[in-house]
């Protein structure tokens, strides 16, 4: 697996695929009317009240103030990034190495959600993100795809050793 550095203390697997991180691949999904369009589309049943038009507003503002956030708090301070993921489980509630985090994005109830791994304090590998409209991740394939991608990472990062001498090995 091969990583990146976004800025400072974020991190991001790289997406052989579309040759762009995981970070920024996400963002530009999530900024894409006609990606948009296509997914409320296939997820209707899963919008309670929005129209997929009004969905598709709603994700690309919200994107986009989540980025800046997300870029803003690492210009400004990187230990600053823990206070924008959260533990994955809810029933957690102390941060601990190689845990599997989330960020929500900034309107009142948002469903974009940015996963990563917490290296320490400082330091997040964004593994992918999802637009989540249920209330598990296990409900749908895409999100669940992100819960397995946590997990590999997670995995991943134990098994190799991982520590913050990897990061700083890593070029911005």
């Amino acid at each position: 697996m091969r990583l990146v550095r976004i800025m400072g203390g974020l991190l991001s697997v790289f997406n052989e695929q579309e040759g762009i991180s995981e970070f920024e691949h996400m963002f530009e999904v999530w900024t894409n009317p006609e990606a948009l369009f296509e997914f409320f589309q296939a997820h209707q049943k899963d919008l309670s009240s929005s129209t997929t038009e009004e969905a598709v507003n709603r994700t690309i503002e919200d994107a986009l103030a989540l980025e800046d956030r997300f870029l803003d708090t690492v210009e400004n301070d990187t230990e600053q990034l823990q206070t924008l993921f959260k533990p994955l489980s809810n029933n957690q509630f102390r941060l601990a190495g190689f845990q599997r985090s989330k960020a929500y994005g900034e309107l009142r109830r948002s469903w974009l959600r940015v996963y990563a791994i917490r290296v320490d304090e400082d330091n997040y590998i964004v593994t992918g993100g999802a637009i989540k409209l249920t209330r598990t991740m296990q409900d749908r394939p895409h999100t669940n795809d992100q819960l397995r991608r946590l997990t590999r990472m997670r995995d991943y990062l134990i098994e190799n050793g991982f520590d913050d001498r990897d990061i700083e090995d890593l070029e911005a």
